[in-house]
């Protein structure tokens, strides 16, 4: 028997740590935000550098009141109405996952004169969203970002800002958040049957895993693409619906899903 799953299932199983933006139907069930405080921890939340990639947490200096590291460098730092990298160094967030599940990572980046590298990760080495932007001098701009992914209990979800460059004028205000979402969350538990999708063999005779895809006609399997290295769809002309080894994208007119 042929089980189909969902594209947001498929997500969650096969995809664990990629994020999808596809127009699914869901509520938010609880959510959490970054907050200025002078303790770290709370709620989850931690002010933290990251020299050569690595967390560690900023140090509050009340007389400065603002987040700085244990060595007193004036950036990076973070502060109630900013935070800065150094030229080196990026500093940001990190949210602890206690609770396991589908959760929407929504809000924006407000950059103040500023040329900066944003980005979100999963312990650091699993990054889920990430963008380049800049702002011209005396000005503002806004970078909004809205993704689901699946955590874990015990992941970390790192929030990052770094200079472009230099950290001349790379100030930032961003204030993240992390909503649990109705999404159902199937992590793959039975032993006694091997469930793990090879991306790189679903085509194959021995397989059990396919992709396929759906639109009006039905179901009709994707096809490799050798020059894009992606699997796609044949039969709708310029239609853009894929899946490759960093995401999969549905359509308006064309859903994506995995059958085993």
């Amino acid at each position: 028997m042929r089980r189909y799953i969902s594209f947001v299932t498929l997500v969650v199983i096969l995809f664990c740590g990629i994020s999808c933006t596809a127009k699914t139907e869901y509520s938010v069930t609880s959510s959490t935000v970054a907050k200025m405080s002078t303790v770290q921890g709370t709620d989850g939340w931690y002010f933290a550098a990251f020299p050569d990639g690595v967390r560690e947490n900023l140090v509050y200096y009340p007389d400065a009141t603002r987040w700085k590291m244990a060595n007193g460098e004036q950036y990076p730092t973070v502060k109630s109405d900013l935070m800065m990298p150094g030229n080196t160094i990026d500093c940001g967030y990190v949210y602890e996952v206690k609770t396991g599940g589908v959760v929407r990572l929504k809000g924006s980046v407000v950059l103040n004169s500023a040329s900066v590298e944003m980005s979100i990760s999963k312990n650091g080495t699993k990054t889920v969203w990430s963008k380049k932007e800049s702002a011209s001098k005396n000005t503002k701009k806004e970078v909004e970002y809205e993704l689901l992914t699946v955590v874990k209990p015990g992941d970390e979800l790192w929030f990052k800002v770094g200079a472009d460059g230099a950290n001349t004028n790379d100030f930032t205000t961003w204030w993240p958040s992390v909503e649990y979402t109705s999404l159902e969350y199937v992590p793959i538990e039975d032993e006694d049957i091997n469930l793990e999708y090879n991306y790189d063999e679903c085509f194959d005779e021995d397989s059990l895993w396919s992709l396929k895809y759906k639109d009006k006609s039905g179901y009709d399997n994707m096809i490799w693409d050798n020059r894009e290295e992606r699997y796609i769809v044949k039969s709708l002309s310029g239609d853009a619906a894929y899946v490759d080894k960093n995401a999969m994208k549905p359509t308006g007119s064309c859903s994506v899903s995995s059958v085993w």
